[in-house]
């Protein structure tokens, strides 16, 4: 095996460099916005009740917007999860008789809920919002016979997600199908799930056109320390909307005391750009690793990435639910936990989740999720220093092979 992890690291050593580089410009990026918001040790204070005058919390979405290159944005402890953000966006601008348009084909499963694909209490089926899907990645369609006057909102989620069907998207493609929507229909909003894929490249895509992005701070742009909240970064008009749902309108974004929060927010997103490419050498060493093992991996080590994961295919069940098993052993957090496949609600399957880490579900942090349904593939995600992913992938691997 050493000679092996020799001949990976020798291998992927320019493709490491390469996220040095990426590292770092992100990095300016982020401390230039710091210091041109002046923020002070005083921005971390609490707030309370009503939460009118947090200028700590105005600074944080400030800079947030300058990293993203958008209007506005909505950064508050009150988002629970990229899933709550999303459902936020959608519930705060689609009205009765809009339609939503999917291009990047079926959801995330919980997305699929907030439409009301699946069954839930609440959903946009519920004030008839209509619903069309198509999957523009995997074949070329002509997208004027599925945008119509009643479209409202165009969906695009960046991530692969659990489909195993389609790559993850670089904002390289997402520019292009804003080119290709904004040629059909110029007042469309065009909305992505930027879940995962932040600091993975040098721009966002708000700034290739795209009208709304939402993600989750226990993701990317938490650094592996933001503990919850999420985040919503777009045109102004639409931020309004947002922050009328989350808080209530008139009030909007003025209001929402942020307890144990507004510190380690600002500290996450510093470390953001560090972490994530810490996340994209491991990711790629273990991707290399896999290869030379025959596992069946994607994306290859070499190719450009739009996100975070490595999705892996398994023969059986078993091996997806060992490997699964493995990861959770040999992380920091709950190593001697004896993971089982569950079935929860909000999934269309059973799924399997290894997350010793230190922040609940924190896929920022060295993860492995799946869906036990074949064609049984896993996601392998994150990790918040390469020296922890090469180390927890290589017993994760000898074991497994054993």
């Amino acid at each position: 095996m050493d000679e092996l992890i020799r001949e990976v690291e020798n291998e992927i050593q320019d493709k490491i460099k390469e996220y040095e580089k990426l590292k770092e410009k992100n990095f300016i990026k982020v401390i230039d916005a710091f210091r041109e918001f002046k923020v002070r040790e005083s921005d971390f204070c609490d707030s309370s009740g009503y939460g009118f005058g947090d200028t700590g919390r105005d600074k944080l979405e400030l800079i947030f917007s300058k990293i993203f290159e958008t209007e506005d944005s909505l950064v508050r402890s009150q988002i629970s999860s990229g899933s709550h953000a999303i459902s936020i966006v959608l519930f705060s601008i689609l009205k009765p008789g809009d339609e939503l348009l999917s291009i990047t084909g079926e959801p995330y499963d919980t997305i699929q809920r907030i439409i009301g694909i699946k069954e839930s209490p609440l959903s946009l089926k519920d004030i008839n919002v209509e619903y069309k899907e198509v999957d523009l990645i995997n074949k070329p369609i002509n997208l004027k016979k599925f945008i119509s006057k009643k479209t409202k909102v165009i969906f695009i989620q960046k991530s692969m997600g659990y489909s195993g069907k389609r790559k993850t998207l670089k904002n390289e493609e997402i520019k292009n199908y804003v080119r290709e929507i904004r040629e059909i229909k110029e007042d469309v909003i065009i909305f992505v799930d930027n879940c995962y894929g932040e600091f993975v490249e040098e721009k966002e895509p708000t700034a290739f056109g795209v009208d709304l992005i939402a993600g989750s701070m226990t993701k990317n742009p938490g650094g592996g320390i933001t503990p919850f909240g999420g985040y919503i970064a777009g045109r102004k008009n639409l931020i309004e909307k947002c922050a009328s749902l989350i808080s209530s309108p008139g009030i909007g974004k003025h209001g929402g005391a942020q307890i144990g929060f507004k510190k380690l927010a600002f500290m996450g997103l510093y470390f953001a750009p560090h972490v994530v490419g810490e996340a994209l050498k491991g990711i790629t060493f273990v991707s290399s690793l896999l290869s030379k093992l025959n596992f069946d991996i994607f994306p290859k080590w070499n190719e450009k990435r739009g996100d975070t994961l490595l999705g892996i295919k398994f023969k059986n069940r078993e091996n997806l639910i060992k490997f699964a098993q493995l990861v959770q052993k040999f992380s920091p957090i709950d190593s001697d936990v004896y993971l089982e496949p569950i079935k929860e609600d909000f999934f269309n399957h059973e799924v399997i989740m290894a997350a010793g880490t230190f922040t609940q579900g924190s896929s920022i942090e060295f993860s492995f999720d799946a869906p036990i349904k074949e064609p049984y593939i896993g996601y392998l995600q994150g990790g918040l220093f390469y020296e922890q992913i090469k180390y927890s992938i290589i017993k994760v691997v000898e074991t497994f092979l054993k």
